[in-house]
């Protein structure tokens, strides 16, 4: 089933070690650093397979833990794995990172916070169960659904630096920069700004890192480096000013701007990684079988980079009512309801939203792959920003926003 993984700053070990003989006493298997990790062993990699094979993590916030670069790697990577954060306040602390804020913090003092604590995960076991067999670790890369952008992590003191990369990166490679003071137009422009930001990251085609010691320290930017290792995706770091490396940096080649701006080797990697040609590159014919018609490789394919859906493939709820869940969509539970009402499929419950409306979208077999229709619903279904007039044959990537309130993600099994 997975164990529990439970994340927490040094100097809160004796609220780790209380939850963790609590947990034990009900026959759980807790992962704790301190009990897990053997001399000898390399801890990043044990740490990483800790949360690869949780169930869910319990991260404790504290003054300490929510400026620890190491708290905030481990539960970011978590999100990007797509596994279960459950976030534990104690000491009467108020300031949990504002990304899990829609996560509903646990209150170490509350009376009943033991009970709400097995409660969630109980939950997230059942989830856990509905999706078994799925390894978000052997899911190719989800840069083969977009290829039209990039995300730059930095801090805001490298502005002008970042803006001059964008500039160039434009020119070369026709792609486009978001960072996290720009809006992410993917999903609805209602949507929370953890979602778009999260949307934005798994479906760049790279993350690129630029790197001093005020970013290294920011909350923020450890999350997007490390929600994007987490979903698998290129992470390029580029060293502006003398910076010592986050452990989980230190495997990852960087580029080296403090002497010298390497901007054709940025140039080369980015454009690898999103299967691009560099302008004034002369191109070469893809190796391919005679008699091959079939598409491209990824990498061969230029920025034709979206895939329709022919096989099965697996509708992932990002926010909802119940965000992780999967739902793995083939011809033979087609059609597929999605509303308010009992009989759907997918229930959306009424008291969480009354926007969805009783029937208010399916998923039909269209051609040889699949599509969505709206149902006539009341506050619309859009795709990728757009409402839905008619019906949308799926590819890889969609994003499927139901009335500004419920959004699924189509991604392959």
């Amino acid at each position: 089933m997975g164990h529990i993984f439970i994340s927490f700053h040094h100097e809160d070990a004796a609220y780790a070690q209380t939850i963790r003989e609590q947990l034990e006493a009900l026959e759980y298997d807790v992962w704790m650093y301190t009990e897990r990790l053997m001399a000898g062993t390399s801890w990043r990699v044990a740490i990483d397979e800790g949360i690869q094979n949780c169930v869910a993590q319990i991260v404790i916030f504290s003054e300490h833990s929510r400026e620890s670069e190491y708290v905030t790697y481990e539960w970011s990577y978590a999100l990007g794995l797509e596994r279960a954060v459950i976030p534990v306040v104690v000491g009467g602390w108020d300031g949990i990172h504002p990304r899990l804020e829609n996560q509903t913090p646990l209150d170490f003092n509350d009376s009943h916070f033991f009970d709400m604590l097995v409660g969630r995960i109980v939950r997230e076991q059942a989830r856990a169960v509905q999706n078994i067999g799925f390894d978000p670790r052997n899911v190719p890369a989800t840069s083969a659904i977009s290829g039209d952008h990039y995300y730059v992590s930095f801090h805001t003191r490298d502005a002008r630096f970042v803006a001059d990369m964008e500039r160039r990166l434009a020119d070369h490679l026709g792609l486009e920069a978001i960072n996290l003071q720009k809006e992410y137009v993917g999903v609805s422009s209602w949507s929370p700004w953890h979602q778009n930001k999260d949307l934005a990251i798994r479906q760049s085609v790279a993350l690129l890192l630029v790197l001093t010691p005020q970013a290294r320290r920011e909350p923020y930017n450890i999350y997007e480096w490390a929600l994007a290792l987490g979903v698998r995706k290129p992470v390029i770091p580029i060293l502006l000013k003398p910076t010592p490396l986050h452990p989980r940096l230190e495997e990852l080649q960087y580029l080296n701007f403090i002497q010298q701006k390497q901007w054709d080797t940025l140039y080369r990697d980015l454009a690898h990684a999103a299967g691009r040609r560099v302008v004034g590159e002369r191109p070469t014919e893809p190796n391919r079988k005679k008699g091959d018609t079939g598409p491209l490789p990824r990498r061969e394919r230029g920025p034709v980079l979206r895939e329709r859906i022919t096989e099965p493939f697996r509708l992932f709820m990002s926010q909802g009512p119940e965000p992780g869940m999967s739902v793995t969509i083939s011809r033979d539970n087609l059609p597929l309801t999605i509303g308010r009402s009992s009989d759907n499929h997918i229930v959306i419950p009424d008291m969480w939203t009354t926007n969805v409306s009783r029937y208010h979208a399916q998923i039909v077999s269209y051609y040889n792959g699949f599509a969505i229709e709206d149902r006539a619903s009341t506050n619309g279904t859009f795709i990728n920003g757009e409402r839905l007039t008619e019906p949308h044959a799926l590819e890889y990537g969609d994003i499927i926003d139901l009335a500004n309130m419920v959004v699924f993600e189509c991604l392959r099994l």
